[in-house]
């Protein structure tokens, strides 16, 4: 957690945004982004990219747990 004064939100939220894009890829960038959408007919792992079909609990390439359930 980060504790700033709320006139310095907004500065303190663009410094880490930049912090974490520090050395990062356009494809990185677009993963860290990305939302799987677990109603799509097929879903792409935000971690490894492999596509998989939603109701698994695990992504079969990498592992990350991708269902809440």
């Amino acid at each position: 957690m980060l504790a700033v004064a709320s006139n310095d939100a907004k500065t303190a939220i663009e410094l880490i945004r930049q912090q974490q894009s520090v050395g990062l890829s356009a494809a990185e960038l677009a993963a860290a982004d990305s939302v799987v959408d677990l109603d799509a007919d097929e879903a792409q792992c935000p971690a490894c990219g492999d596509s998989f079909t939603p109701g698994v609990r695990n992504c079969p390439g990498c592992g990350l747990r991708v269902s809440p359930d």
